[in-house]
């Protein structure tokens, strides 16, 4: 009766947890996620590519391939068939937000079962920075690569087809959420079973035999690289030092858009750290050899390789940034399974209580801040997308922001534009279909200098002039009136105007247009004719490999 009442208890404080972290997901009409902008669009023209309302089609096309990067935006496209866009966003981050503590929970439940109650720590693991970030489909890999995990070893110890089928099927969601995960869920299965079975061949061969549906992808992947990318910089690799890594474990994940919870979730770290120490000392202090005690835990050794990689790996490779931070997840999750294995034989109700008390006032705290912060920052993009109605449909967009305000370490206006053309139409040169290899669109041409030229701070004004035969729009974020003040000596209008904010439509180019041109600003929301074209020639893309 006492265990049924403590189920009881665990699983409702685990469900108003669960909705309670979900309340920053909902506490405005944009999620000020800095790059989640990029991908929300992708998926909105993923659904509406052929939609007349939208000229999409002009620009884009789809790229319906095994990209591991997809799983996110693909969600928020088959989630905006049933309803708005900016609320398909907020239910594809609700399945990362309940899938986190779900999966832990479920991962413990076969790998350590008497200590699920440690996976209480998973809802400090919600609101970190990556998130907020915006890196959307890393985030949600997270839960699939424990959901794997859990299944995985239930079908290791009671084999049947249908778990292996379903291991199969959520270890190809895990890679199509991101190769990275999905490196790390293949290396976590073969060493767990070296770890058991001191076979190396047969732990290679059945890890394979569980995951060959994301091996296949990724040679489609490479394949794919091979024939053009536009995101690879083979010169971009960035270490850490040793202080640094050790700094950056705590700040850039726990640390978002404020303090105070940044130093809750660090603070709470403390259980984990603690537990975990006393597991690595009681394992070493046997008398048998490191190496062997090592082997004889496979989580806590596991715990161990990820945390020396955690120094090892690069900070930025690739244009992959934060790429030894993206480890921190997996490294708490998996040391959980070890300090459960550690407590597996001792009965520690008080330290129970306190552990999973003080988790769950801290998630409290860290939603209620979060919940403020997502307010504010939305305060922002309130302003910011004030123009959207003011913007002539279809059209080519330039955004320069001439600041851009930091909250913490997010920037939650840097990617904004895009809620222009997710409402308006049209294109613009700094997209997401610009990595042509990590979204499921792209551009058909892809923007230089020919096409969708860029920005520059300085441009004079014979340079602000080249650039108006581009574009019908610019968006202008910050007071920078000399700018403004040179865009209407050329020729541009003020369609709309805030203390922070100015949207200029660009002359056209015959009287015709020039009517045409008129009646789209005077309209709001209708659907309007897409703009008439430039008559600049356009160049075919360049390719790299």
């Amino acid at each position: 009766m006492h265990r049924l009442s403590a189920r009881v208890v665990h699983v409702s404080l685990a469900v108003s947890l669960t909705a309670i972290s979900l309340a920053p997901v909902f506490a405005a009409t944009y999620f000020p996620s800095q790059n989640g902008p990029w991908y929300l669009l992708a998926g909105h023209m993923l659904t509406h590519l052929f939609d007349p309302a939208y000229d999409y089609s002009q620009h884009y096309a789809a790229n319906l391939h095994a990209i591991p990067h997809i799983l996110h935006t693909v969600l928020v496209s088959a989630f905006a068939v049933i309803v708005p866009t900016l609320w398909a966003q907020k239910l594809a981050l609700s399945v990362y937000v309940i899938g986190l503590p779900l999966s832990i929970f479920y991962f413990l439940g076969a790998a350590a079962p008497k200590q699920r109650w440690l996976g209480f720590f998973s809802f400090l693991m919600i609101h970190t920075y990556c998130f907020y970030r915006g890196y959307h489909n890393f985030s949600l890999s997270i839960p699939l690569y424990f959901a794997t995990l859990g299944c995985w070893l239930r079908a290791l110890d009671r084999p049947s087809g249908v778990r292996y089928v379903v291991t199969l099927v959520l270890v190809s969601l895990t890679y199509l959420s991101h190769l990275f995960t999905f490196g790390i869920l293949a290396a976590s299965m073969g060493w767990y079973l070296l770890c058991t079975t001191r076979r190396f061949w047969y732990s290679t061969g059945t890890a394979i035999r569980f995951t060959w549906p994301g091996w296949l992808m990724m040679l489609e992947f490479v394949w794919l690289n091979s024939q053009i990318n536009t995101w690879v910089d083979t010169t971009e690799r960035v270490w850490l030092a040793p202080h640094t890594a050790i700094e950056y474990f705590f700040r850039k994940y726990f640390y978002t858009t404020s303090i105070p919870v940044y130093l809750i979730g660090a603070a709470c770290s403390l259980w984990v750290i603690g537990l975990l120490g006393v597991a690595m000392y009681r394992a070493f202090r046997s008398d048998r050899p490191i190496w062997d005690a090592l082997l004889s835990r496979p989580w806590l050794s596991l715990t161990c390789i990820l945390g020396i990689c955690y120094f090892f790996l690069p900070w930025k490779f690739l244009n992959w940034h934060y790429v030894n931070v993206r480890l921190v997840p997996f490294i708490v999750g998996l040391s959980l399974a070890a300090v459960g294995h550690h407590l597996a034989t001792t009965s520690r109700p008080r330290l129970q209580r306190w552990y999973i008390g003080s988790c769950a006032v801290s998630t409290i705290l860290i939603s209620v801040l979060m919940f403020g912060e997502v307010r504010t920052m939305n305060g922002m993009l309130d302003e910011y997308t004030a123009a959207i109605p003011y913007l002539p449909r279809n059209s080519r967009l330039l955004p320069i922001n001439s600041v851009n305000p930091q909250v913490g370490q997010v920037r939650p206006l840097t990617r904004a534009y895009e809620y222009y053309h997710i409402s308006r139409g049209g294109v613009n040169g700094t997209g997401a279909a610009i990595y042509n290899t990590l979204v499921p669109v792209r551009y058909r041409v892809y923007p230089d200098d020919s096409t969708l030229p860029k920005y520059q701070d300085g441009f004079e004004v014979a340079e602000l002039d080249g650039l108006l035969r581009y574009y019908d729009a610019i968006l202008i974020w910050g007071y920078d009136p000399a700018l403004v003040e040179n865009l209407t000596g050329l020729g541009c209008e003020t369609a709309f105007s805030s203390k922070n904010l100015v949207l200029l439509t660009c002359p056209v180019e015959d009287a015709a247009a020039e009517s045409l041109h008129a009646r789209t600003r005077t309209e709001s929301t209708e659907s309007l004719p897409a703009h008439p074209p430039r008559t600049t020639s356009i160049s075919p893309p360049t390719s790299s490999k």
